[in-house]
């Protein structure tokens, strides 16, 4: 009988410490329940026109970055074309953001629009939201809809060509 007990309470702590790993998303939801409301259109034009901004992406449901790193920048000139870099680094190595990529990107509906030439991404859309020092990109559409997807930690006035990025 003690056995069965004690099984039973091992099992029944096991289950509280494992969850879905849902509660760590962002939703809009909860950005709005913390008083948070999307930039207008232009706002975000005024943000993001004529700088480079980097940034990390978030983990979603659809997209799982808990043991990875990777960072993006991405300069948005004015005449709405943009130059995305995806960046990554092994342990203890310096960052590389050697993947590029040319696309567009456009204010649509109070919506940040982006799509990249020779990509699948195409009319990928996003509100941006300020968290203090920070602003988050929550996807509208496609698998990560409702979900914050990347994090903004940096703007920086113009082109920016190296990695802001340090070793880690």
């Amino acid at each position: 009988m003690l056995s069965r007990t004690a099984l039973t309470l091992a099992l029944f702590l096991l289950a509280g410490c494992v969850t879905s790993g849902s509660e760590h998303y962002q939703t809009v939801d909860s950005l709005k329940s913390q008083g948070l409301s999307a930039l207008s259109g232009e706002e975000m034009a005024n943000l993001l026109s004529g700088n480079t901004l980097t940034g990390e992406y978030v983990t979603t449901p659809s997209a799982n970055f808990e043991n990875q790193q990777n960072k993006w920048m991405e300069f948005y000139n004015t005449d709405g074309s943009t130059d995305y870099r995806y960046c990554s680094a092994k342990k203890n190595s310096n960052w590389s953001c050697a993947k590029k990529v040319i696309g567009a990107w456009k204010i649509e509906a109070d919506k940040l629009c982006f799509s990249y030439d020779n990509s699948a991404i195409h009319d990928r859309c996003f509100q941006i939201y300020a968290q203090g020092s920070e602003y988050l990109l929550a996807a509208t559409n496609f698998k990560s809809a409702g979900y914050v997807r990347a994090r903004i930690t940096k703007i920086s006035k113009g082109y920016v060509e190296d990695s802001p990025f340090s070793t880690h």
